[in-house]
């Protein structure tokens, strides 16, 4: 893959994660929204019981919120230039099974579409990550009893 479609790629995965990142917000304004209606609305057990599943919602909104921001960080950092050696921040072309794959190693947002190419975007912490990592184009390995080759890596 040529560098400038590798940054593409990654420039894609950044814009995916800022657009989660919006709908956290929104939900969270919405849900902030709600509690203040809740305030002038309700008194009571029933008042107390939807203010406290709110809250909770928004707690666990705010923490897929955090997770999202760290990971555009992440990636955002991730060094986009050629590799001839996988790790992260790679780009690699495989056969694993009888299944073709484009991968990019960087933050766990799984399969999605650019270019008309499906790319799997995995983590470096990832199995396939962990077991891709330091070889290089041409190699064959076996992974999850699957026999793999290694096309290309950018």
């Amino acid at each position: 893959m040529p560098n400038t479609s590798k940054i593409a790629l990654k420039n894609h995965c950044l814009q995916v994660l800022e657009n989660q990142a919006k709908e956290m917000q929104n939900t969270l304004a919405e849900i902030q929204l709600a509690l203040e209606e809740e305030t002038k609305s309700s008194v009571g057990d029933k008042y107390e019981t939807a203010r406290a599943q709110l809250q909770a919602e928004q707690k666990r909104i705010d923490q897929q919120l955090l997770h999202i921001i760290a990971q555009h960080k992440a990636l955002h950092d991730l060094n986009h230039d050629p590799h001839t050696v996988i790790d992260e921040g790679s780009t690699i072309e495989l056969i694993l099974g009888d299944k073709h794959l484009n991968i990019y190693i960087g933050v766990a947002l799984g399969a999605l579409v650019f270019v008309d190419t499906h790319w799997q975007i995995i983590s470096e912490i990832s199995p396939l990550a962990q077991a891709i990592k330091g070889k290089r184009a041409g190699d064959a390995f076996v992974f999850q009893g699957k026999n793999c080759q290694i096309i290309t890596v950018g």
